[in-house]
């Protein structure tokens, strides 16, 4: 299930770890991979706690996949379950990591408040989302991002660093060297994480969570029209049939593919500075459709887009959205030569900005 998995039996612990370090490790080959499993799961609540230089390739041994999750996509889960960290101590840091996903739905999950991901190397398709936040047992986690890269292509993944076999047994694996400072050979020194204490500075822009990696409360299409989408666009009336989200030729790795007159609702606790999104007719639906985009927050109109056709530019919107309870994104067909069904659109790369001067609660 997992390449290695470190858990408690209880948060908060008795007594917090500390200079935990989870390092060096090779993990690919699975052995029929399912929707749980993760190359490290890490969610340990700590001081100081560091996973650094692990190789993690989340394949199939010949191909062989396990059993599928409850919509019945066969895949893997995550590449690396990050740490916690007891309120007022620094994030745990996940640095100098290559993750290689086949199947995997995210290269890095946090559950803990401020993780610091850095450095790291991603390969590969991720549905969910490269890094984000997720529900842990202190909170809802977020990451502070620096230097990490990503390439799609498989065809260029590094090999798995060499194993050493003595006597036909497994006894360890060669030391790894120091990692080669890549893609800057000369970086300067990456400082500590300056934390967001005064009213002055409404939300710092390098923390935000991906609505895509929220759960919704509710969520309803339009007549006729398949499941609303994660990542990938309407499509046809089955789930998980949609294309990569394009708007006017430009596309987008994370968003939400909606058909006309669809309505999703999140609960935010009044916990984010401001909601952006780019908003349009996906590419899919061509010049025939046309769409109106509303947001709505805790009964009030935030934004409406009036109509939107086919082939028209994205329409870009930042929202503030401080003490915002219920967030309501509402997309409404306007009539024209396609059926509401028909009538595609994309809420693209959609980001939530954490409002430091709120504590980040776990999703109810």
């Amino acid at each position: 299930r997992m390449g290695i998995e470190v858990q408690q039996t209880a948060y908060p612990p008795a007594h917090w770890p500390v200079n935990f370090v989870v390092e060096g490790n090779v993990c690919y080959d699975w052995n029929k991979p399912y929707w749980d499993s993760m190359g490290l799961s890490v969610p340990l609540a700590g001081i100081n706690v560091t996973i650094k230089s692990n190789y993690i390739r989340q394949n199939a041994y010949k191909g062989a996949w396990g059993e599928p999750d409850t919509s019945g996509i066969v895949r893997g889960s995550y590449g690396i379950e990050g740490p916690q960290a007891p309120a007022g101590q620094p994030g745990g840091i996940i640095e100098g990591n290559t993750i290689i996903s086949e199947r995997s739905v995210m290269a890095i999950a946090a559950p803990g408040k401020d993780t610091i991901a850095r450095n790291n190397k991603l390969f590969g398709p991720f549905a969910w989302g490269k890094i984000g936040g997720e529900p842990g047992s202190l909170g809802f986690g977020n990451v502070i991002e620096t230097n990490n890269t990503h390439t799609l292509d498989l065809s260029k993944t590094p090999p798995a660093p060499p194993i050493e076999i003595i006597g036909g047994g497994f006894t360890g694996r060669t030391p790894i060297p120091a990692p080669t400072p890549w893609p800057n050979p000369n970086p300067s020194p990456t400082p500590n994480p300056t934390r967001v204490v005064g009213p002055t500075q409404p939300w710092d822009e390098s923390r935000f969570i991906y609505l895509t990696r929220y759960a919704w409360t509710s969520a309803t299409n339009g007549a006729g029209a398949g499941p609303i989408e994660l990542n990938m666009t309407a499509g046809g009336a089955a789930g998980g049939d949609g294309r990569m989200l394009s708007l006017n030729d430009n596309d987008y790795e994370y968003g939400l593919g909606v058909a006309g007159n669809s309505a999703i609702v999140y609960q935010l606790h009044g916990q984010f500075a401001k909601f952006v999104v780019h908003v349009g007719v996906d590419d899919e639906s061509g010049h025939r459709a046309a769409l109106q985009f509303q947001v709505w927050g805790d009964g009030r109109l935030l934004f409406d887009s009036g109509t939107v056709r086919g082939r028209d530019a994205a329409r870009s919107i930042s929202i503030d959205t401080k003490s915002v309870q219920e967030l309501k994104l509402i997309t409404t067909s306007i009539t024209t030569k396609a059926s509401p069904a028909n009538a595609h659109g994309d809420w693209a790369n959609p980001r939530l900005f954490i409002d430091p001067l709120v504590p980040l609660q776990e999703q109810q």
